[in-house]
């Protein structure tokens, strides 16, 4: 026990340091530092908020990919944007607007099974177009990117793309804004 404590004191002097030393030295660097945790608060408010929506979101300190039910952004068999699907989209691009964003891709992934390989044409149409409505939109609310991608990626039938089928993502590498 009293091992922990000398050892939880011995840290805590450490650290107290090291930050007072990194203070005076470099203010501009606390200051950056500040602004990252503000931006990243603000960030993971947004990802919670995505997350009750349905939004599954794989997140990590350079990358951040968002998955939505193609159910939740369009109408059924149409590339018209819900109203849930605009919060939804509107909600990502206040997100994005917390990073200094290079490019964006849209990829809209739809389900092929081989009995359907006469209509793959309107299906992969339809995945086009809806990746496309997404791009366009985030063009119209003016997405703080230099560049949006789109793709649309036709999945045959399997176990394994079962959890792509239906989906569009969202992706981005994130780099923090500075004043």
């Amino acid at each position: 026990m009293h091992k922990k404590i000398i050892y939880f004191i011995l840290y805590s002097s450490l650290l107290l340091l090291l930050i007072g030393c990194g203070i005076k030295s470099s203010p501009q660097y606390f200051d950056r530092l500040t602004e990252i945790n503000k931006n990243d608060y603000f960030a993971n408010i947004e990802i919670s908020k995505l997350q009750q929506l349905g939004v599954a979101i794989e997140n990590n300190s350079k990358f951040t990919v968002l998955r939505i039910p193609e159910k939740k952004l369009f109408y059924a068999n149409s590339t018209n944007l819900t109203s849930d699907g605009r919060m939804i989209l509107n909600k990502i691009i206040k997100l994005i607007s917390f990073y200094d964003i290079e490019t964006v891709t849209v990829t809209n992934y739809d389900f092929v099974s081989n009995y359907q390989q006469i209509d793959q044409t309107n299906t992969n149409i339809m995945a086009k177009n809806r990746a496309l409505k997404i791009e366009r939109y985030f063009w119209t609310q003016s997405v703080d990117a230099s560049i949006i991608n789109t793709r649309n990626k036709l999945l045959q039938a399997s176990e394994n793309n079962k959890s792509l089928s239906g989906f569009a993502t969202i992706s981005f590498e994130k780099h923090y804004k500075y004043n």
